[in-house]
C-alpha cells in the first residue's frame, strides 16, 4: 500500500446477516472525502457475486476489495487503520475483541456485547443499518488513526485475556472444589 492509503478491514461471512450492503454504502460515501481509502473485506460466502456486482455498478473497484477466506486475520487486522463491523445482528462479535487486543481502533454497528467493549477512546458504535452514521464514524476514527500502536485505552477490561483466563480458572476452582 502507499503511503497516502488508509486500509479498513472487515472479516465477516459474506451474508445478509453481516449488514456487507451497509458497508458499500458507507464506503461509497467515504470514498470521497477519503481518496486514500482502501477497504478489504476478509471472508467468503453466498453473496459474493452479488457484493461483486455492487461494487462494479457503483464503481468502488478501487476502494472496496472481497479478499476471501483466510484461517486468521490477525495480521491483516494488526495492519488495519481501522477495523469495521457492520453486522445486523450478533451476539458478541469476536473480530471487535480481536482487534481491541491488537490496539486497532473499531467501528461497529450496534450488536451483541459491543457496547460493553467499545468506548470512545477505542471507537465507536453506530445504529444498525445506518450507512451515513456508518461513514461518518469511519472518517472521524481514521481523522484521528494516528494513535500508536499497543492497546487501546478505555477498553473493557473484562474481555482482556488475563481477566478472561482468570475467569475461567474461578470455574473450574469452584467445579472441582469440595463443597
Amino acid at each position: 500500500m502507499a503511503a497516502d492509503e488508509e486500509l479498513v478491514v472487515t472479516a465477516a461471512r459474506l451474508h445478509a446477516q453481516k449488514g456487507l450492503h451497509v458497508l458499500l454504502d458507507a464506503a461509497a460515501a467515504v470514498r470521497g472525502q477519503r481518496p486514500g481509502l482502501r477497504w478489504f473485506v476478509f471472508g467468503d460466502g453466498p453473496l459474493r457475486a452479488e457484493l461483486e456486482q455492487s461494487i462494479t455498478a457503483r464503481g468502488l473497484e478501487q476502494v472496496v476489495h472481497l479478499a476471501g477466506a483466510r484461517p486468521t486475520v490477525d495480521s491483516e487486522l494488526a495492519a488495519a487503520d481501522l477495523v469495521v463491523v457492520t453486522s445486523q445482528w450478533e451476539s458478541g462479535p469476536l473480530v471487535v475483541l480481536e482487534a481491541l487486543a491488537l490496539g486497532r481502533p473499531v467501528v461497529s454497528t450496534d450488536v451483541g456485547l459491543v457496547r460493553e467493549v467499545i468506548d470512545p477512546a477505542s471507537g465507536q458504535v453506530v445504529p444498525v443499518g445506518d450507512a451515513a452514521r456508518l461513514a461518518d464514524a469511519v472518517v472521524a476514527a481514521l481523522a484521528g488513526s494516528s494513535r500508536p500502536d499497543g492497546e487501546v485505552p478505555g477498553s473493557s477490561d473484562r474481555f482482556r485475556p488475563v481477566a478472561l483466563a482468570a475467569a475461567v480458572r474461578d470455574v473450574y476452582e469452584e467445579v472441582v472444589s469440595p463443597r
